[in-house]
């Protein structure tokens, strides 16, 4: 039984039939699987091929498989990034996901620019904060 597993060739994802040949590709073609990493401070935006349809079957005949993902990722709960917690900030903006690599490329530009946006107005509010508390005292 397939389950909608892929594997990349170059950038294309293609189906694999055999679900061990998919589970071996997966493990050996970590690096390959990463569309896009990008730092900013304590937060990170990643883009990956997940190998899986996560389309699951549910759209219109012949729909384009879903394969990659966007996240937003920032300080504050269990995971671990370069030894710092980190987790999901539904607050930065949602996961994504995409049919193909340039699909997932220009989705992690978007992202990176909602996070970007984010920082920025929240370093300009605590400004914004620190100056009226100031201006009280």
């Amino acid at each position: 039984m397939w389950l909608g597993q892929y594997i990349l060739e170059g950038k294309k994802p293609v189906p694999c039939y055999d679900t061990m040949q998919w589970a071996m590709w997966l493990e050996t073609h970590r690096d390959e699987r990463r569309v896009a990493f990008t730092p900013l401070g304590d937060c990170f935006v990643s883009t990956v091929f997940l190998g899986l349809d996560h389309g699951f079957g549910w759209g219109p005949p012949l729909q384009k498989p879903i394969l990659f993902e966007t996240m937003a990722f920032g300080p504050e709960a269990q995971g671990k990034y370069r030894g710092k917690p980190y987790t999901y900030r539904p607050e930065i903006c949602s996961m994504n996901r995409y049919s193909t690599w340039d699909e997932a490329e220009a989705g992690h530009r978007e992202i990176l620019a909602e996070v970007q946006n984010y920082l920025l107005d929240t370093a300009v509010k605590a400004e914004e904060g620190i100056m009226a508390i100031a201006a009280k005292t």
